[in-house]
């Protein structure tokens, strides 16, 4: 049986995302760094509550491509650490600030788009930094960070199945 993949959801599988490894993603428990997250472990997300990860992954990305993010740009007052992300992570961006900049209540945009050169800023330097990419079965979900930032994760769609063959 081949599972068919609405449009928006393959549009939401595409891209380039990421987060640092150190970076606290909020869970039932209380933060844990990205890269100390496995697969069936749950996670604190904005669109449908805790959910389970269906993969995680974990690549050596360019410092040149990745982007520091201060938390106080999006969620004044918290005082979390800065974060890395990669430049194509989808950042939620929602309430005056999304009205000020996209003329919408919330909006997805990539980190690049957000950069200013302060408060997300590319990382600079040379050599790589650990990325981690949170999947989710079916569906990109809205992942919870540590500092009220928050992320689209990836979707991780099964292979579609070959159709059966007659037996001659």
């Amino acid at each position: 049986m081949t599972q068919t993949t609405p449009w928006r959801m393959r549009q939401e599988c595409r891209g380039l995302s990421g987060i640092g490894a150190g970076t606290p993603v909020m869970t039932p428990g209380g933060p844990v760094a990205a890269g100390r997250l496995r697969a069936g472990d749950r996670v604190i997300t904005f669109d449908a509550g805790a959910q389970r990860l269906a993969h995680v992954s974990a690549s050596d990305l360019p410092v040149a491509a990745m982007l520091r993010i201060s938390p106080v740009v999006l969620t004044p007052g918290d005082g979390a650490p800065d974060m890395l992300v990669a430049a194509g992570q989808m950042l939620l961006v929602r309430g005056w600030r999304a009205r000020a900049m996209f003329g919408r209540d919330a909006a997805l945009v990539a980190a690049a788009r957000m950069a200013d050169g302060a408060y997300i800023a590319p990382v600079g330097g040379v050599g790589t930094a650990r990325l981690i990419t949170l999947g989710f079965a079916g569906a990109a979900r809205i992942v919870q960070l540590g500092g009220g930032i928050e992320v689209q994760g990836a979707c991780v769609t099964a292979p579609a199945m070959a159709p059966p063959t007659r037996a001659r």
